[in-house]
């Protein structure tokens, strides 16, 4: 598309050997902001619910939530880090496999939306209280994490920006105007609810 003179921006991630206009979150500062609460409220045996390792916000988000819990003196070992397809339907099955392996785990940070469901849904289905027994923090601010007791924390992306920040690029490259190629990466926002309040 790009030798054809197609105005290209890439959103969310980044793609390898692409030089254009990109948008996206800044996907460590995801990972750190999870971390960074749950070791407030006091977890200290999490787990990692995430996507491919091949995809670079999944990827990025896991590994920055890994190592702030390893600074901390406490290192997440590898049976802990679940990958899953985003497309899988057996998801939810996956983190209870996960939750009956390491009945241990107090902390489940999920990576995107469709896996925190499925968390959500896992914890709930083996009758672990949430907060009380496994914290929880998504990520994606969708409607049905206000919907549900207890309300789920998130830690959400600025979906409307990222949309305006490639419209404006595209509209610039359209009208042939003269610019470098853009590099935007916007900043994420904690949302606290009681899925993650384990010490009030």
């Amino acid at each position: 598309m790009q030798r054809a003179g197609v105005p290209v921006v890439t959103i969310d991630r980044r793609v390898q050997d692409f030089t254009g206009d990109t948008v996206t979150v800044d996907n460590p500062m995801v990972g750190r902001l999870a971390a960074e609460h749950l070791l407030e409220e006091g977890c200290r045996q999490p787990a990692v619910v995430s996507g491919p390792a091949t995809v670079s916000s999944t990827r990025d988000r896991q590994q920055e939530f890994c190592r702030v819990f390893a600074e901390a003196g406490l290192p997440i070992p590898p049976g802990r880090l679940l990958h899953q397809d985003l497309r899988a339907r057996n998801a939810e099955s996956a983190v209870v496999g996960l939750l009956r392996s390491h009945p241990e785990i107090d902390a489940i940070f999920s990576t995107n939306g469709p896996l925190t469901s499925s968390t959500f849904l896992a914890l709930r289905d083996e009758g672990r209280l949430i907060p009380g027994e496994v914290a929880l923090v998504g990520v994606d601010d969708d409607h049905w994490t206000r919907m549900v007791t207890p309300q789920v924390s998130v830690v959400a992306q600025p979906i409307n920006q990222l949309g305006a920040w490639a419209g404006q690029l595209l509209t610039a490259r359209a009208r042939n105007q003269e610019l470098e190629h853009a590099r935007v990466m916007l900043d994420p926002v904690l949302q606290v609810r009681g899925s993650s309040l384990r010490s009030r």
